[in-house]
């Protein structure tokens, strides 16, 4: 079984990220994936880098102690607006062997 960390962001107070942990929790649990984790960044900006985003920093260090194997989000602008953070990221996922599922792709 496959542990996988979700990770949830919106970028105001005003929205929640509620439809995003329900629709990765089915394709977890279709996928017969285990969550693990689920990390969240709740009124942040996809602008922000990592050291902005408390969520995004726990999950990074949970992939570095290698506590799980896929990292899954709704979309890839919920990781960031940021190419060049963008890159970082699947860098350290890729070092990791941790995969990435992006549901709106």
């Amino acid at each position: 079984m496959r542990r996988v960390a979700l990770y949830l962001r919106c970028s105001t107070r005003e929205q929640t990220t509620d439809n995003q942990r329900r629709e990765l929790e089915a394709v977890a649990s279709h996928h017969d994936w285990e969550i693990v984790r689920v990390f969240e960044d709740a009124g942040i900006s996809g602008a922000k880098g990592r050291s902005g985003r408390p969520g995004l920093d726990a999950l990074l260090k949970s992939v570095t102690r290698r506590e799980v194997d896929l990292v899954a989000a709704w979309s890839v602008d919920r990781l960031g607006r940021s190419l060049t953070d963008l890159l970082e990221l699947l860098r350290e996922l890729h070092a990791k062997s941790v995969d990435l599922f992006l549901h709106q792709q």
